[in-house]
């Protein structure tokens, strides 16, 4: 072989050899490339319960995050987190793997980057019917920042309803929602609570207000009359707001009964009345004052003239905004003057 003819051969060599890598016919060149970690700053934190019984954890239940393609396992108390995910909505696929008695479930968890999202899932039990619809109380409803509201669902199948508890979720940055539907209100602004079991789903718009001061509907002073002894008179005041009355140092609602005495000054403390029924959004509150007798000096015909006292209702709320009532009197009546004599017969 001339040297001519062995460089053609050696070219061509070289070539076949180029094709053939080009081509993936050996090695590292032709491997699928590796999907990247996912990079998102969001996170999700939760927990796994049973619909039938909150109490219950779910251990070790399996959860899958799509389209961030995160996933772990719940640990003993149902508790799991999901990190690095991206902003926007999350689907979580949640298996119960060792509990075969619950069903599997979906979520979708909206996220933000650098903040973390709370949820706890509740699982339908294997043999529950299927959900055909949910109904969320109250609808609409409006609280003033630092107030809660109390949600509740009915969940009902084609055949009744059954008592389960569905997972609550909480959208726009109006405050926190519990796992038994407790809405804590942090900031003003307008957001949505929706729960869903099941596949079904209902929702209702939530309005956080400002705080606004507390309003007394309602005061009633009885008995409005006394006799010249004095007695016991019954103060009655229903107070509501949307945040909740403040309470003192041990726990007393701040709501109190000032009362001006007749001959000046006011009773010192003031009263402070119990609550009687209801909450401290909306509340009745009682207090019995001991009024003492008529102390005013007869005049020269033997006439004591009445006393006066003046009743306003004072409460405040929790950020301290204040209310007063209008006044409410009661009078300690006075001892008439003597009958004249009878004529001499």
């Amino acid at each position: 072989m001339n040297n001519r003819a062995y460089l053609i051969i050696s070219l061509i060599g070289a070539i076949l050899i180029s094709l053939l890598a080009g081509c993936g016919g050996g090695g590292a060149a032709g491997a699928p490339p590796t999907p990247p970690a996912p990079s998102g700053t969001a996170q999700i934190q939760g927990e796994v319960r049973a619909a039938d019984n909150l109490s219950l954890a779910l251990s070790y239940a399996e959860i899958a995050a799509q389209p961030a393609a995160v996933a772990t396992t719940a640990n003993s108390q149902g508790s799991f987190t999901l990190r690095n995910l991206p902003a926007g909505n999350i689907t979580l696929n949640i298996n119960p793997v060792h509990h075969p008695e619950y069903q599997a479930g979906s979520l979708v968890v909206p996220t933000e980057s650098g903040k973390v999202s709370t949820v706890v899932v509740a699982l339908l039990p294997s043999a529950a019917e299927p959900p055909t619809q949910i109904i969320v109380v109250p609808d609409s409803p409006s609280v003033e920042v630092g107030g809660v509201i109390d949600f509740t669902s009915t969940v009902s199948t084609a055949t009744g309803t059954i008592g389960v508890s569905p997972t609550w979720q909480i959208t726009g940055d109006i405050g926190f929602i519990s796992s038994t539907g407790h809405f804590q209100a942090n900031n003003i602004g307008i957001g949505t609570v929706t729960a869903i079991i099941g596949g079904v789903s209902d929702s209702t718009t939530v309005e956080v207000t400002p705080p606004e001061p507390p309003d007394i509907s309602t005061v009633i002073v009885s008995p409005a009359s006394l006799p010249p002894s004095g007695g016991a008179v019954s103060i009655v005041a229903a107070v509501c707001d949307g945040q909740g009355i403040g309470v003192d140092g041990d726990g007393n609602p701040r709501v109190q009964a000032q009362i001006a005495l007749p001959g000046g000054g006011t009773a010192d403390p003031p009263l402070l009345m119990d609550l009687d029924a209801g909450t401290l959004q909306d509340g009745t509150y009682r207090i019995t004052y001991a009024v003492g007798p008529n102390d005013n000096e007869p005049d020269s015909a033997g006439v004591q003239a009445p006393q006066t006292y003046t009743v306003r209702i004072e409460t405040w709320d929790t950020v301290g905004n204040k209310t007063t009532s209008s006044p409410y009197t009661f009078v300690v009546q006075g001892v008439l003057a003597p009958p004249p004599p009878l004529p001499l017969s």
